[in-house]
This record gives C-alpha cells, structure tokens and sequence, in this order.
C-alpha cells in the first residue's frame, strides 16, 4: 500500500507511520482525509515542503 492510497480511506481518524524510513515528500492527498485527528510521521526520510492541504 503506497502513502497515496490512504486517501482514499476517509474515515480514518489515527494514521501512525513512525519508524518506517519512508522517503520522499509527503503526499498531499493525505490533506483531504477530513476525519484525520492524529498524523505521526516521525522517524521516516521525508523531504520537502508540505501542500497547503494540511493547512485548512
């Protein structure tokens, strides 16, 4: 299962991804997950800036 793929699961309240040495930039779609209260992220090789989806 790609990161992008959690999109589409809008239900989802918690998503904990530490520790799992992902790279690259996170996906913005993930933004779009209006249920989301918790995003852990930490421990992992992502890089760049983050969409102003995670904003609003």
């Amino acid at each position: 299962m790609s990161l992008s793929s959690l999109s589409s699961l809008s239900s989802l309240i918690i998503i904990n991804l530490e520790n799992n040495q992902f790279p690259g930039e996170i996906p913005g779609d993930l933004g779009g997950l209006f249920q989301l209260q918790t995003l852990r992220l930490g421990f992992n090789s992502f890089a760049g800036k983050l969409s102003n989806n995670f904003l609003s």
